[in-house]
């Protein structure tokens, strides 16, 4: 039983080389391991030191072309605010309100259009007498004297709000302008790119201050065209930024935060003889919108004046034809100007001067075009004989009524194309279903009779 698990001798020699064997090439083996985990280490450290250098050199060009761009756009931006000021100074606005501007109020500042650069005024406006009759007693002759309305009484003073609301393409925008220009009054335009802003409390500030650019720029109006756009009725699913944005401005607007008292402070040095609350007087919130039934029943009850600018009658067409085509040649007597009021009843302002636009071209086709493309000798003219070819500009007959009537098919009501488009594909729709009924019908007869 010993014998059996006793090793002889030699066989015990034998293994005890065996292992002393295989312990050498074990340990050759972890030596060169070792070395390739060098190697691989010290090419990994190497391809680092690389990188870190070439982004070293890439963030030093970069940021010096960051600096460069910046200190080019600090000057480009500070040239046209220091323009700006010096077109509202020039303008008859006090020095002292241009002083210390917040960096959210030089940012409203290319929003701001003085009077002179409007050129629109009522008497490019057909039609709308009587809105442009209560817009100049309500709000023009109260910013151009304020003092008639400077009684004690609260009564008398005019609102801080109103709206004009009708289809689109009726003239809101246009009797925007023209407020602005008959009033004399600065017209700062605000949209939902101006005021919105990605970062927490920037769209709050940039509200604030265009409260505080209108109160310096006086007068002025605070115009925001698609006010259903900034101004929808709030619900509970409201962004955050929205609701506050909303909350700011019916705030400012209501003088809770900016009140007659704070910017009466900063007026005294600007006017000495301006009258306590006579500073409000010279601001006003005009608003445009297509969808009034849309807005916040709080900016609703703040607009305290709407005036409804409608789709034009037949008198008011007419007015508004003969007010675009002034300085338009037209042949004498060749305008039926009844056929043409009746033939565009539905149209807007905006869809009669694409009408006009329409008519006025066909004359110049006829004399300068033959089958799409310019005639010989229109081309001739243009290559050597320019006098010419004023005198030919100037021999295009006039306007004819067949004008109109040709561009009636090309020149249709706002919104008419897509309501016969979608009742066109309604049609087929219909039909469609109908044709398939009907096959159905067939089939399930050819099967009964097999």
């Amino acid at each position: 039983f010993r014998s059996a698990f006793v090793m002889d001798p030699s066989e015990q020699y034998s293994s005890v080389g065996m292992s002393s064997s295989n312990n050498k090439a074990l340990k050759l083996l972890l030596v060169e391991l070792f070395g390739g985990f060098l190697s691989i280490a010290s090419f990994l450290l190497s391809l680092k030191f690389l990188k870190n250098s070439f982004q070293s050199v890439l963030r030093d060009e970069t940021d010096d072309a960051a600096s460069s761009n910046n200190s080019t756009f600090n000057s480009s931006s500070s040239s046209s605010h220091s323009t700006s000021i010096q077109s509202l100074v020039a303008s008859g606005v006090h020095p002292h309100n241009l002083s210390q501007l917040s960096p959210h109020e030089l940012q409203l500042l290319p929003n701001v259009i003085l009077p002179s650069q409007i050129s629109t005024t009522f008497d490019s406006i057909g039609a709308l007498d009587d809105v442009k009759s209560q817009l100049h007693q309500l709000i023009i002759t109260p910013i151009q004297h304020p003092h008639l309305y400077s009684s004690s009484s609260s009564l008398t003073r005019p609102p801080r709000g109103a709206l004009l609301y009708g289809p689109p393409g009726t003239g809101k925008t246009m009797l925007a302008k023209a407020l602005a220009k008959e009033s004399g009054a600065r017209f700062l335009s605000i949209s939902p790119s101006s005021l919105l802003n990605k970062y927490l409390g920037e769209t709050n500030a940039l509200v604030r201050a265009a409260f505080s650019l209108a109160y310096r720029i006086q007068p002025c109006i605070l115009f925001v065209d698609e006010m259903d756009a900034l101004f929808r009725a709030r619900t509970s699913g409201d962004h955050e930024v929205f609701r506050d944005m909303k909350a700011e401005f019916l705030q400012l607007w209501d003088g809770l935060i900016t009140g007659d008292e704070q910017f009466q402070s900063q007026q005294n040095n600007a006017d000495e003889e301006e009258e306590e609350g006579l500073a409000l007087l010279r601001v006003l919130v005009l608003g445009a919108t297509n969808r009034p039934w849309e807005l916040d029943p709080a900016v609703q009850r703040r607009m305290a004046r709407a005036f409804k600018v409608d789709l034009p009658d037949n008198n008011q067409r007419r007015s508004i034809l003969e007010t675009i085509l002034k300085g338009i040649p037209v042949e004498p007597t060749a305008l039926d100007w009844e056929l043409i009021c009746e033939s565009t009843q539905g149209y807007s302002g905006s869809d009669l001067k694409e009408l006009c636009r329409a008519a006025c071209l066909i004359p110049v086709r006829e004399q300068f075009f033959v089958d799409g493309q310019l005639n010989a000798r229109t081309n001739r003219l243009l290559l050597e004989h320019e006098e010419e070819l004023n005198g030919a500009l100037h021999s295009v007959r006039g306007l004819r009524t067949s004008d109109f009537v040709s561009s009636l098919n090309e020149v249709r009501p706002a919104g008419a194309v897509g309501d016969a488009y979608r009742r066109e594909e309604s049609m087929k729709a219909s039909s469609g279903a109908s044709n398939q009924t009907f096959e159905d019908s067939l089939r399930h007869m050819f099967q009964q009779n097999q």
